[in-house]
């Protein structure tokens, strides 16, 4: 594969085959250490709260620091935009990733939980700007069709390394005790020396140098994409519904085993991870737009079934059908927005695309309680499963993600 010219001026700058393999490792990067920001730790929970005490509020700590980057980033993703469109992509980038690589690998040496706890959030704000770069990153170098494919398979890849963050952490707490699975976090000083051999460009001042008087200001060009951030907020928590109430649906349905439980609920991200690395093959057939609104109403109308049906085959099934709209989600959005936004916000409109992401994560959990003492595990499942549908009809019927906003027409 090789670099795309860019409608991105600053962007047009010919690199050789070693640069080239070297941006595609960043970009592939950026979501992959978004995501082991958390999961590094998923499995070190026990022998987390064992070394703060044990008891309740040992399970409390550990778990508050496991899910500390989940909630930094919200804040970090857009915080990351708007110095990568200051003070340019590398620059930001850069330091990003060497504080994340630093609170990352903290543990190995720091004890405490406030210690743990402040280093867990730090590493968030750093997760949430790398991979607010590396999507304005990928936007400067790809279009078109190369684009899409590029973002597929990093999209494709965070799944894939987040799976073997849970089976590696699980090991290395069995051989090293609640520090090791630390070391992992490793991996971001050899993104770090690959991305400073690698990400060069002339990404700098281009905010106040590209706006004409009297143009719009970044916030109001980017404001007019908040359906897509809304459909995308909607979706996230969607997306999170398999793993967090599957386990209870699944008991309730008389999926009593464990095993034969993960099985089930494993099928989904197997398959997104299938789905997310042939998005840029599908683009070749199927429009952004035609998928934005596919993605929900496939999620939804998976989620709305699973409740009637107390086979494992059929329940195998349908959260197969839900995990190929999740696998399609996020390079879809990334890529409307990307495709959309003028050069001088695609960093910004880039963090607020994985805000709305983990903001979805974070409140999932509490939708699935609103819903279930009411309702129950059932209709939880089928009250999210069909606003998901409904949200898809909406986007289908007001064309969220078809048409390009005013402002941008305009100019």
């Amino acid at each position: 594969m090789t670099i795309a010219a860019s409608s991105d001026p600053r962007a047009q700058v010919p690199v050789g085959k070693a640069v080239t393999a070297g941006r595609l490792f960043v970009i592939f990067m950026g979501p992959s250490l978004g995501g082991l920001a958390p999961l590094g730790l998923a499995l070190d929970q026990p022998a987390l709260a064992a070394h703060f005490g044990g008891g309740a509020e040992g399970m409390l700590q550990a778990g508050t620091v496991f899910t500390a980057p989940s909630l930094a980033i919200i804040v970090g993703a857009p915080l990351g935009g708007y110095l990568a469109e200051r003070f340019g992509y590398r620059m930001t980038m850069l330091v990003a990733l060497l504080v994340y690589s630093l609170m990352g690998v903290a543990g190995l040496v720091l004890d405490g939980y406030l210690p743990l706890f402040a280093t867990r959030l730090v590493l968030g704000l750093a997760a949430g700007a790398v991979m607010a770069v590396y999507l304005a990153l990928a936007s400067a170098w790809y279009e078109g069709p190369a684009r899409s494919k590029v973002l597929g398979f990093a999209v494709a890849t965070s799944s894939i390394v987040g799976a073997l963050a849970l089976a590696a952490g699980g090991r290395l707490v069995d051989l090293g005790g609640w520090r090791a699975p630390f070391s992992m976090y490793f991996v971001g000083f050899i993104t770090l020396a690959v991305a400073f051999l690698t990400v060069h460009g002339p990404f700098h001042k281009h905010a106040k140098a590209a706006r004409a008087p009297g143009a719009p200001g970044q916030l109001r060009v980017i404001a007019q994409f908040w359906p897509v951030y809304l459909a995308l907020l909607i979706t996230s928590i969607g997306t999170f519904m398999p793993s967090a109430g599957g386990p209870f649906l699944l008991k309730a349905n008389g999926i009593s085993g464990a095993t034969q439980a993960g099985y089930i609920l494993s099928v989904g991200s197997i398959s997104a991870i299938f789905t997310a690395a042939a998005y840029g093959f599908v683009r070749r057939w199927v429009s952004d737009w035609s998928l934005f609104f596919a993605i929900p109403a496939l999620m939804g109308l998976g989620l709305a079934l699973a409740p009637s049906f107390y086979n494992w085959v059929a329940l195998l099934a349908i959260f197969l059908l839900i995990g190929l709209g999740t696998g399609f989600k996020a390079p879809t959005a990334a890529s409307i927005l990307m495709a959309n936004s003028p050069p001088e916000v695609r960093a910004a409109a880039a963090g607020l695309n994985f805000s709305c992401i983990f903001l979805g994560q974070f409140l999932g959990p509490f939708v699935l309680r609103l819903l279930t003492g009411p309702f129950g595990i059932h209709g939880a499942f089928i009250g999210i499963g069909a606003t998901l549908m409904l949200s898809g009809t909406v986007i289908w019927a007001t064309g969220v993600g078809k048409e390009k906003p005013k402002l941008m027409e305009a100019a």
